[in-house]
């Protein structure tokens, strides 16, 4: 419970600190594409993780895959610790106010600009749901389809490569379209998907997963929407 807990508590760290980052160092008008190019590189190093998941158990075991795994976390964030900020990100971070003094320039942000509820809902909406879906397929697949640690392990393959794809598309169908209505048409992917697997006891239904993760890579194009609505002042703290 212990280690779950700090690998959460980690893992939280991620976001709030990556979407200010990347907004402070990529032009507003490649937000988009450095927004997606993260979510891809980070999916496909999840398929290759997954892949290689089984080999790494087989040699070092539980607690040596875990090991590995801290290795990872350390040299991820020494990454991040040499990694060159512009002076003007530095200069902020220094006259951050306080944790509630955030919290109250974010609420008057917010009553100022009713417009950015939408976002900010639907951005709420698809990271639940990007939670708790990854957490649901171990319960599902053990009690609706009895099956093992080897579908299991294909199932989160090809919902990261469904991911991976919907990623690398949507650049093309925000061209085509807009962004708006690439977001809409994901975020209907996956509720008709989500809808065929509520009612499917079979595992030879797949694909579904694949375009369940093909519609969450939705959640990019969620915060790229935040970051081209948002004033860049407030990064970091709406």
């Amino acid at each position: 419970m212990v280690l779950s807990a700090l690998l959460g508590i980690f893992i939280s760290f991620y976001t709030p600190s990556a979407v200010p980052l990347i907004q402070s160092i990529v032009a507003k008008e490649h937000l988009i594409n450095a927004n997606t190019t993260i979510d891809m590189l980070y999916e496909l190093c999840a398929i290759l993780g997954m892949g290689l998941s089984r080999f790494i158990l087989s040699y070092a075991g539980i607690k040596g895959t875990f090991l590995i795994g801290g290795i990872f976390f350390i040299i991820a964030g020494l990454f991040n610790f040499i990694m060159k900020m512009p002076k003007n990100q530095r200069s902020q971070s220094k006259n951050q106010k306080n944790w509630w003094g955030n919290y109250i320039v974010s609420l008057r942000y917010f009553k100022k600009n009713p417009t950015f509820f939408m976002p900010c809902i639907s951005q709420i909406i698809i990271m639940t749901f990007l939670m708790t879906i990854p957490v649901i397929f171990v319960p599902y697949i053990q009690e609706i389809l009895n099956a093992g640690r080897r579908t299991f392990t294909m199932f989160e393959a090809l919902y990261s490569a469904g991911v991976f794809i919907g990623a690398l598309l949507s650049l093309l169908f925000c061209k085509v379209l807009s962004v708006r209505k690439t977001l809409v048409f994901l975020l209907a992917v996956m509720a008709i998907d989500l809808i065929i697997l509520s009612v499917n006891t079979h595992t030879h239904c797949f694909p579904v997963y694949f375009m369940i993760g093909f519609g969450l890579s939705s959640w990019v194009l969620s915060i790229s929407l935040l970051q081209l609505s948002r004033n860049p002042e407030y990064q970091g703290i709406v």
